[in-house]
């Protein structure tokens, strides 16, 4: 199953982001084809305020305790994080599902 994980910084929280970053990255390349694709969300000045997720796991829960294991998340960056089921219908313009 895919879940989408949307999460927003706390305020102020950019500093503390890029000191946590390289454990971040670290940990992001050891997932594996877990993490289909991932990346900073930012605002219209190019400021990141966030990160988005594209997680695969067997179930919500799954998910949810392998993403406690970032060190984003360990290190109280976000404000809020939403996981929600997601399916691919389009990618690279083309229709891949129903």
């Amino acid at each position: 199953m895919l879940f989408v994980a949307v999460c927003t910084d706390k305020p102020g929280a950019l500093e503390r982001r890029l000191a946590v970053r390289p454990k971040h990255l670290e940990w992001i390349a050891a997932q594996g084809a877990k993490l289909r694709m991932g990346g900073p969300m930012m605002d219209a000045d190019g400021k990141t305020v966030g990160s988005l997720f594209l997680w695969e796991g067997d179930s919500r829960e799954a998910v949810e305790a392998l993403a406690a294991q970032d060190p984003y998340m360990q290190a109280g960056i976000f404000e809020s994080v939403v996981l929600r089921p997601f399916r691919i219908v389009m990618q690279d313009g083309r229709q891949v599902g129903a």
